[in-house]
């Protein structure tokens, strides 16, 4: 089933879930289908994260992008299987994941970010990977439920319009997607589009949040489909 564009059956599964509460503008779609382009002149913004402190709070900031690597100690960059892709590993927190070799490392100003990657033209087209360490009393992984009430009150404190969200199991994981647009860019036009997965690995929520220009994201959704089916939890120290 494809969640961007093609991810297979063996990484991610899908359930759609109702998505009445706490978001903005949510647009339910078939479980098979893949997600639909938002139209231009929906919203822009440049690239932005989105955390979460122990009491779930949010905080969406601005992100520069510069060549070189984050220097984490507890990060590594591995031969990958596949000559086409990188192997990342976190082993602080405990997953890996690869991506494209084209695409670019940039050096990320915040702890919690282990990896920031930028595969476009402009500085636009962006992968970010965050990890926050949650506690058992925050959400309950094995309730997707609980999990989309976690995550929704993330989304909900951002100015978004959510156009999709759903839960889904990635190699195991408990997870929750959401496809939004992003306020217009007065300054220069551009509307971004996120595709924004939280993933829990025990103790973590892992969020790669993907970002593209609006026209440019279903030219990248097959490789995000492909990052997002490689994350899976390795032995950590």
């Amino acid at each position: 089933m494809a969640v961007n564009g093609s991810v297979s059956d063996e990484g991610v599964d899908q359930a759609e879930v109702s998505a009445e509460d706490d978001v903005d503008e949510v647009e339910a779609k078939p479980s098979r289908s893949a997600i639909s382009l938002p139209k231009a002149g929906r919203r822009r913004l440049p690239i932005v994260l989105i955390g979460v402190t122990a009491v779930v709070a949010v905080a969406i900031i601005a992100v520069v992008v510069t060549s070189g690597s984050s220097g984490s100690k507890t990060t590594s960059t591995t031969t990958p299987t596949n000559p086409a892709f990188v192997a990342f590993q976190d082993k602080s927190a405990g997953f890996e994941l690869s991506y494209p070799s084209t695409w670019q490392k940039g050096t990320p100003n915040d702890p919690n970010v282990p990896l920031l990657l930028n595969f476009g033209a402009g500085g636009f087209d962006t992968l970010l990977v965050r990890v926050v360490p949650i506690e058992a009393a925050q959400v309950n992984t094995a309730s997707a439920t609980d999990i989309k009430a976690f995550t929704d009150a993330i989304i909900s404190g951002t100015n978004v319009n959510v156009l999709k969200q759903q839960a889904l199991t990635i190699n195991k994981l408990p997870a929750y997607y959401y496809f939004y647009s992003l306020p217009k860019d007065p300054a220069t036009g551009v509307i971004l589009v996120h595709s924004h997965f939280f993933i829990f690995p025990p103790h973590q929520m892992v969020a790669l949040t993907f970002q593209t220009v609006d026209q440019d994201f279903q030219k990248f959704a097959a490789a995000f489909d492909q990052v997002v089916s490689s994350v899976q939890t390795i032995p950590t120290p």
